[in-house]
């Protein structure tokens, strides 16, 4: 059963690639570029020169777009608050079984996908709901042994 939830979670990762529809992540638009230039302006003028490794290298967009994609994924303001302690159960029950490939499967692995293509997909973050419909299960299981 667990082979076949993580396949299925792979298939979905596979899936949300190829719908994805975000432009590469290093490209900039307008909007972005001017905020950009703003930022520059910001720093003192002994500071320029920091100011273009942090804002204009490829390395240094790349890394903030990254982290920009992989906070706006766990947004908990998506789920209903009374889900979120059940979830965080269900997760910390399967780490304390020790189901480590499980875990990557269902989440390390949908974490890196959805950070590489970005949260604003046109169906949503569906490649991580294995993740979540089985941690919801887990935590009601383990809630209701105790």
């Amino acid at each position: 059963m667990k082979l076949a939830i993580s396949l299925f979670t792979f298939f979905l990762c596979l899936i949300q690639i190829f719908l994805s529809k975000n432009p590469p992540l290093l490209s900039q638009t307008e909007v972005d570029l001017i905020e950009q230039q703003q930022r520059m302006n910001d720093y003192p003028p002994p500071y320029f020169r920091l100011a273009n490794i942090f804002e204009k290298r490829p390395e240094s967009r790349l890394f903030f777009k990254l982290q920009n994609n992989f906070f706006a994924i766990f947004n908990l303001n998506l789920l209903p608050f009374i889900l979120v302690p059940i979830i965080l159960i269900g997760f910390f029950d399967l780490i304390k079984n020790r189901n480590y490939w499980y875990i990557l499967f269902l989440l390390i692995i949908p974490t890196i996908t959805l950070t590489f293509t970005g949260p604003n997909q046109t169906w949503g973050n569906f490649c991580l709901l294995p993740f979540i419909i089985i941690s919801t299960i887990n935590g009601l299981f383990s809630f209701i042994k105790k």
